[in-house]
């Protein structure tokens, strides 16, 4: 299997040394060593069984429950914009751009 195959959080080994995937191109050696730059190519051995359907991702997602999520995103979104250390207008037309992304994303998902 690839590394990129693998979900961020699975334990795997490559080149004898087993890895926990902590981003999508970086992994931390079991025994604690420095985290390492894994090629996404790069053949790999998982050490779990795959995912269960229990964690698998849904093929569909309710419009009830994506709608809250896609507010909190935003609000998330405008924080890291605000405590950016970026000077009053380049925040706002950081933010303005933003909300328009927001907009255009809930128009296409037909959330208003």
């Amino acid at each position: 299997m690839k590394f990129s195959q693998l979900p961020i959080g699975a334990r795997f080994r490559h080149q004898g040394t087993e890895y926990l995937k902590t981003t999508p191109l970086q992994a931390d050696p079991a025994d604690g060593g420095a985290r390492r730059l894994i090629p996404r190519s790069a053949r790999v051995e998982p050490l779990e069984a795959a995912a269960s359907p229990a964690t698998a991702a849904p093929s569909s997602i309710p419009v009830a429950d994506l709608a809250p999520v896609m507010d909190h995103l935003g609000q998330e979104l405008a924080d890291i914009i605000t405590a950016s250390g970026l000077d009053a207008e380049a925040s706002q037309a950081a933010l303005a751009r933003l909300r328009q992304a927001f907009e255009q994303a809930r128009r296409r998902l037909g959330l208003g």
